[in-house]
């Protein structure tokens, strides 16, 4: 999972979209909108990895898909939407009011989040969300390649070396 238009959307408040099959952009407000992914064994590559907090949900049974609830979850959190709205931005106002205790290092393009939901989160006894970004980093592919070509270079190189493209070429 990957891409410029991905990160764009994410960290722009909005961007401009080609309509298909058409020399045309479309302005897309993109503030305060969230992207959710889920799936098995995801990859996250390149930019995307700063952009992408992991969660991970483990039902505790071998075949969740054959879980039977007693009335339906999603429709109970919906009906009770206002509730759980009002809970979190109280557990936000707390923590605002309580002179943001133990605030964490901002979080370059998203200090306002990391100040007050990612702050509030730990400050509730949270683990911290962003340390999740590494997991996501030590598997990303672009970043591998990055990491091989640069041992390559060191080990026909060396480091400290200044030299031409033309010579590493004709080694």
């Amino acid at each position: 999972l990957g891409g410029d238009a991905l990160c764009a959307m994410i960290e722009r408040p909005s961007v401009a979209i080609r309509i298909l099959g058409k020399s045309e952009d479309k302005f897309i407000e993109t503030r305060a909108t969230t992207f959710f992914g889920s799936g098995n064994n995801i990859v996250v590559r390149g930019d995307l990895n700063r952009r992408t907090l992991l969660a991970g949900l483990d039902p505790r049974v071998e075949l969740p898909e054959l879980r039977q609830f007693k009335g339906n979850p999603v429709a109970g959190v919906m009906d009770d939407r206002g509730a759980y709205i009002a809970a979190c931005l109280t557990i936000c106002k707390a923590y605002i009011v309580a002179g943001h205790p133990g605030l964490p290092p901002r979080l370059a393009s998203f200090e306002d989040w990391s100040d007050t939901v990612r702050g509030a989160l730990i400050w509730c006894g949270k683990a911290d969300c962003v340390l999740s970004m590494e997991l996501t980093r030590a598997d990303d592919p672009e970043r591998t390649e990055i990491n091989c070509m640069l041992e390559a270079w060191i080990d026909a190189v060396g480091t400290g070396t200044r030299t031409t493209l033309s010579t590493i070429l004709a080694m």
